[in-house]
C-alpha cells in the first residue's frame, strides 16, 4: 500500500482528485517542418509563463516553447514560483507552497528531457495523478512519497518531488491532492508514448509481445521497437513524428 493510502483510503483520495479536477537513426522530418519541429505548427508556444485567475484559483501554464508543457490551478492561499534550466536546458519546474508559510513545505512539479534517481533503497508502486498513470517512490520505508514520475508522457519526462515532512504532509494533503488533480501535462496534438505505439502496433504485420518507444529531440520523432524474443522473423521498427505522422525509415 502506498504511502497516500496509508493516511488517505485510495478511493478517497482518487474521489478527491476526479472532484476537483529519448540519438536514433533513421528519423527524418517529414516535408514542410525542421527537425526539432516535430510537425508542430510554425508558430510554437510562447517560452513565458502565463498566469490566468479562474474564480478562486489561479491557472499557471509553463512552456518550453517545444515539447515540455505543463499547468495547474492553485488556490488562493497558495503560491507558485516557475524556474527554468539555464545554458540552453529545456527544463521546467514550478514550486508550490502554502502563500502563509513562505518558509514551509513545498512540492516541486519538473519536466525534463530525462529523468533518473538512484534506485538503493527505493520501493515504488503504481498510482494515478489527475488520471494519468504514474510511479510513486519511497525510499527507505518512509511514510511519505518522495516523487511521483509519471509513466505516459508526452515526449520528455514529467514528475512531481517534495520537500516537506511527514507531519506537513498530513496537515495538508487534501489540499495538495486537490491542487494536483487539476494538473494538466503536454501540448494539444502532441502525442503520449502509448498513443505512439498503439499507432505502431496497428501498422505492424503481426502482433508482438514487447513495445518501446524513445523519442530522439534532435531528430524530432518517436522510433517505436516491436518484438517477439521467441520469434525468428525479427523487430519491426516504426518512425513518427511527435503528431504521430508516420515518417520514411
Amino acid at each position: 500500500m502506498d504511502p497516500i493510502s496509508k493516511r488517505f483510503p485510495r478511493a478517497a483520495a482518487f474521489a478527491l482528485l476526479l472532484l476537483l479536477l529519448f540519438p536514433l537513426a533513421g528519423c527524418r522530418a517529414p516535408s514542410g517542418t525542421t527537425a526539432g519541429s516535430g510537425g508542430r505548427r510554425a508558430a510554437p508556444p510562447s517560452e513565458e509563463n502565463v498566469e490566468v485567475l479562474l474564480g478562486e484559483r489561479q491557472l499557471l501554464e509553463l512552456s518550453d516553447g517545444a515539447y515540455g508543457s505543463f499547468s495547474v490551478a492553485l488556490p488562493q492561499n497558495w503560491v507558485g514560483t516557475p524556474e527554468r534550466g539555464g545554458n540552453g536546458s529545456s527544463s521546467l519546474s514550478l514550486t508550490v507552497r502554502r502563500r502563509d508559510e513562505p518558509d514551509g513545505g513545498a512540492f516541486r512539479i519538473c519536466y525534463s528531457r530525462s529523468f533518473g534517481v538512484c534506485g538503493t533503497g527505493l520501493r515504488t508502486e503504481e498510482t494515478r495523478v489527475a488520471g494519468y498513470p504514474a510511479r510513486m517512490g519511497v525510499y527507505d520505508g518512509g511514510a511519505v512519497w518522495d516523487f511521483i514520475v509519471f509513466s505516459d508522457t508526452p515526449p520528455g519526462a514529467y514528475w512531481i518531488d517534495r520537500s516537506f515532512s511527514a507531519a506537513w504532509w498530513e496537515k495538508n494533503r487534501e489540499e495538495v491532492l486537490s491542487i494536483l488533480s487539476t494538473l494538466e501535462i503536454g501540448e494539444p496534438g502532441i502525442l503520449r508514448e502509448g498513443e505512439i505505439t498503439a499507432l505502431a502496433e496497428a501498422e505492424a504485420t503481426k502482433k508482438y509481445v514487447r513495445a518501446s518507444a524513445l523519442f530522439d529531440f534532435d531528430a524530432a520523432c518517436w522510433t517505436v521497437r516491436l518484438s517477439d524474443p521467441l520469434s525468428a522473423a525479427g523487430d519491426e521498427l516504426f518512425s513518427f513524428d511527435a503528431s504521430g505522422r508516420r515518417l520514411p525509415r
